[in-house]
Order: structure tokens, then C-alpha cells, then sequence
């Protein structure tokens, strides 16, 4: 994905580049790197998957549901380039060093009613 002040621009398997005015496609300038977000280590394609994770949760998307099934589909693609088990929104070679985030900010509360709801 890419961010501009008046698109989002996104690519896939199926479209080279496309945005919300054509979702169908266009075709890329001259100067468009082709999946930029590839690295050439398996260690850095992990630190570029948590800068595009972090990138992409900072926006306010206009259909929240669609956050999860994108970043799904994302992961899918860094997985078969760093030939890793993707577990619950993880890789398992970094599972120990995922488990220690921490939220930056204060916290949101969900509007969702999907979420679980623990009892004390």
C-alpha cells in the first residue's frame, strides 16, 4: 500500500497498481518500484513487516472490518518470502520478541460487539 495526501494506492497479484478511483488499475510511471517493501534479508523483511503493520493500523480506514482481512492478506505475501509460520497475527521466528509490545498512545476503546468481553 501506498499512502498519498489524496489516494490510497495498493498492489496485488492480479492489478499492478490500482486506487479507490481505479480500483481496476493503471499503469505504473517509470519510477515505480516494484513491491519496494521486499527486502533482500530475512531480518529486515521482518522489521519492514512491523513498519507496514505499524503504518497501516495508524490509518482510519472508512470500513474498519477490512483492517484484518488486509493485513491477512499482506502477511501472506511476507510469509512466502521469509519462508516463516504466520500464527495469530505473528511469525514464529519472531514470536518471543512480538510478545513484548506495548500500545503507544492512550488507549480507544472498541465500538465493535464482536470483541470478547472478559468477567471479572
Amino acid at each position: 500500500m501506498h499512502f498519498s495526501q489524496d489516494h490510497i494506492f495498493w498492489e496485488c497479484v492480479e492489478v499492478p497498481l490500482a486506487c479507490e478511483s481505479f480500483p481496476t488499475g493503471i499503469d505504473p510511471p517509470s519510477n515505480h518500484p516494484d513491491f519496494h517493501w521486499k527486502a533482500s534479508k530475512r531480518e529486515e523483511q521482518y522489521v519492514k513487516w512491523l513498519i507496514i503493520l505499524r503504518n497501516y493500523t495508524k490509518r482510519c480506514l472508512s470500513r474498519p472490518k477490512d483492517r484484518l482481512p488486509a493485513i491477512s492478506g499482506i502477511a501472506m505475501r511476507v510469509q512466502t518470502i521469509v519462508e516463516d509460520d504466520y500464527i495469530a497475527g505473528m511469525f514464529k521466528m519472531c514470536l518471543p520478541w512480538n510478545l513484548l509490545w506495548h500500545r503507544k498512545g492512550p488507549a480507544h476503546p472498541s465500538k465493535s460487539t464482536n470483541t470478547p468481553r472478559f468477567s471479572t
